[in-house]
């Protein structure tokens, strides 16, 4: 507290203490002296009382205040942003329009591979043919790729059981392999079992069978 404040302080503590000193000295003079007892010390609490308010009053008053904190120049908010989720893998359509030769002189089924959808959510890949027929032919494609290694995959789905083709008509079958290519690795696709790659049609105006030749895909 500056010498300034501590003057104020006692100037007002001297207003209250002045009148209430100077009216104890009067109830002194003109009572009893039982009475002066009691009245002083009534009016000495009632003094102590008042100056104990005013110097709480006058020290709130010449407190300092403490300021409120203010930001640092320079600075910004940092805000964490939530990490989205991945977007789901997306399945991949490769058009092949391709046909699957015959090894032989003729062969009773012809095979046209149309697309290969490779699909990472699945950790499959669908190969999808179209077979046709001039006699017509009820037979099981039982198709398998093989890698370098000499792994083989053998498909599911409605390649892995017997189709009919009527004479003359042609039909879908998907063949699904429970296998994700790997980039770059040269896969072979064999078509049936046994020693050629074929299948034997078990109808049809003649038995015969099928072999076809063997192909290479990369992805």
């Amino acid at each position: 507290m500056s010498t300034t404040d501590s003057l104020a302080l006692i100037v007002e503590i001297v207003a209250v203490v002045g009148p209430l000193a100077g009216l104890i000295w009067y109830i002194i003079n003109h009572r009893s002296e039982w009475k002066k007892i009691f009245l002083a010390g009534v009016v000495t609490v009632l003094v102590m009382a008042a100056l104990l308010v005013g110097a709480n009053a006058v020290a709130s008053h010449y407190a300092p205040s403490t300021p409120s904190p203010t930001p640092l120049p320079g600075t910004t908010q940092t805000v964490t942003a939530k990490a989205s989720a991945s977007p789901p893998p997306v399945a991949t359509t490769i058009a092949e329009n391709r046909p699957i030769p015959c090894a032989q002189n003729s062969c009773l089924v012809t095979i046209f591979l149309d697309k290969v959808v490779i699909d990472p959510s699945q950790r499959n890949m669908s190969w999808t043919f179209t077979l046709s027929s001039g006699p017509g032919c009820t037979a099981t494609l039982d198709p398998y790729l093989e890698d370098p290694s000499g792994t083989q995959y053998r498909a599911g789905g409605q390649a892995a059981d017997e189709f009919t083709i009527a004479s003359g008509r042609s039909l879908d079958v998907v063949a699904l392999f429970a296998l994700l290519p790997t980039p770059g690795v040269a896969y072979q696709l064999h078509i049936g079992t046994g020693v050629s790659p074929g299948f034997e049609c078990i109808t049809g105006p003649s038995y015969g069978g099928n072999n076809y030749q063997t192909e290479s895909f990369t992805f």
